[in-house]
């Protein structure tokens, strides 16, 4: 199994080129048979290759080897989010160890580099004209992502793994919990699930949201499509909606807590923007 949606013969140029050499970082070298770590299951070191890969095409541009990459170069790379800096520069690691261990790179140049600290991140809302764009059933895609998020703040990964079966009677069941969707939710739905039949009909996937790579699999969608799809990270979406919430409600975190199936310590960062200067008018 691949590690990720690339054909084996093409390069992280995504050109075809650079086959053959030992400069050129191919998905067969990258294979689970020379595991990224022994232990990883595929779906992590797949993940890791998917995040990574925008930055090693940037490498790819500028040098003819890995080898050539150094720390700085890494820093320039990573993206100014927290979140999309930790992912990206777990995946750079993961990947220029397999480099280091098969004598292919001389040195690991993330080595010593951190991520930012995500616990104490307030909690920001997004911008209205920014929800009301994502909703526009223009693309039943993006609209039936955004509608799940913005009313109920599920999770990403649920989007993700979501089934067809999940949504019956007009309930979500997810995660042992029944959430009563909201009309404006299962009309976006209803147009999304017309959309998915008529381009996909004979397709076996059993999950909800699918696109033309899983359309012909029985997999999840990647946490990279569900964020380019909707032009902002989901997490952003969920955060927004339960600091809605937690304004809405005067700060009630335990009804935070049964809505979105969190425990209370993750709930304080947002309980700590009721008197944020920014925020007293949300």
């Amino acid at each position: 199994m691949s590690l990720v949606c690339l054909n084996r013969s093409r390069s992280i140029r995504g050109d075809g080129g650079g086959t053959g050499s030992p400069s050129c970082v191919t998905a067969a070298q990258l294979h689970p048979a020379c595991a990224l770590a022994p232990t990883e299951p595929s779906a992590t070191i797949r993940n890791h290759l998917t995040v990574a890969l925008p930055a090693l095409r940037s490498f790819a541009r500028r040098y003819e080897s890995l080898r050539e990459v150094t720390r700085d170069n890494v820093l320039h790379v990573l993206p100014s989010d927290a979140t999309r800096r930790k992912d990206v520069l777990f995946g750079l690691r993961s990947i220029f160890r397999v480099l280091k261990g098969r004598k292919m790179a001389f040195t690991n140049p993330t080595t010593g580099i951190r991520t930012s600290r995500l616990v104490g991140r307030t909690p920001l809302p997004l911008q209205v004209s920014d929800l009301r764009a994502t909703l526009d059933p223009e693309n039943p895609a993006r609209s039936a992502l955004a509608a799940l998020l913005i009313f109920h703040g599920v999770r990403p990964r649920d989007l993700r793994n979501m089934r067809l079966v999940d949504i019956r009677d007009g309930r979500l069941h997810i995660d042992g919990r029944v959430v009563l969707l909201a009309p404006a939710v299962t009309a976006r739905l209803a147009a999304w699930l017309d959309h998915r039949s008529n381009r996909w009909p004979r397709t076996a996937n059993p999950h909800l949201f699918i696109n033309v790579y899983t359309a012909i699999r029985t997999t999840e969608v990647s946490y990279v499509w569900v964020n380019d799809t909707l032009g902002i990270p989901a997490h952003r979406f969920r955060e927004d909606r339960i600091l809605d919430e937690i304004h809405a409600s005067g700060g009630d975190i335990r009804r935070a807590s049964d809505m979105f199936g969190l425990t209370i310590p993750p709930l304080l960062r947002y309980l700590a923007t009721l008197n944020h200067p920014d925020l007293n008018g949300r």
